[in-house]
Order: structure tokens, then sequence, then C-alpha cells
């Protein structure tokens, strides 16, 4: 046996409407969560490397810290890395960083992104 509920115009467009809305909030929601999480994935930056959004900002990618590492310890971000793709980064399971008495890639840094002035923090162990 079946029944018809009459449901009205009104009633029908604004639950339209909700539901509408809450998909289309969830989508935006997911997206800018996605697009922060690969933008906040921890790299090992150069010795003498501002703080993340500053270094993010004040880079320009010009890869002269690069050329002038002497033992190739720094290369180009991968799109993996979201946000920070083409900015220089080092990877300590294939080159470590030798923190070279000189520091010649804050030596290279044409945009004050590298300080000598700064603590050299190359990283913080975590104990689980």
């Amino acid at each position: 046996m079946s029944t018809k509920q009459n449901i009205s115009r009104s009633h029908f467009l604004r639950n339209g409407l909700r539901t509408f809305v809450d998909y289309t909030a969830d989508a935006i929601s997911n997206t800018i969560s996605d697009t922060v999480d690969k933008a906040v994935i921890p790299l090992h930056r150069p010795p003498g490397a501002v703080d993340e959004l500053s270094f993010l900002l004040q880079c320009t990618k010009c890869d002269k810290c690069i050329t002038a590492c002497p033992h190739d310890s720094l290369k180009r971000a991968d799109v993996k890395y979201g946000a920070a793709v083409g900015t220089p980064m080092i990877e300590p399971s294939e080159t470590p960083c030798y923190l070279c008495d000189d520091y010649p890639c804050i030596a290279a840094c044409p945009e004050k992104a590298l300080l000598s002035d700064t603590t050299i923090n190359m990283g913080t162990a975590h104990l689980i």
C-alpha cells in the first residue's frame, strides 16, 4: 500500500538548497584541507633558514644556494611537497648537510631567506 506524501514547493526548495550548500561546503573544506596538508609537510631546509612561511614567501627559487653547496646536499623540492615545490631542501637519508664552516649556501642567498645570524636548527627528533 503506497501513500503519497505532499511536499510543498518551499519545503522542497529549502531542503534542496540546504543539501547543495552542505555538499559545496564539504567539498571546499576538503580542498582547503588537502592544500594546507601539502603545504605544511615538514622539510629539512638549508642551514639558517627563516621560519617556513617566511621562507616560502622570500625564496625566489633561484637555485644559488643549491649551486653553492659543495656536498650537493641541497636539492629542489618536487611536486609532492605542494606549495614548497622548487624550493631548496635537504634529504638527510640521501645526502645530509655537513654544516660547512663558512656556510656557502647562506652567503649565496640574495633574498635573505637564509640568515647566518640565526640559530642553526637542522631538525627535531621525536621519540615514539
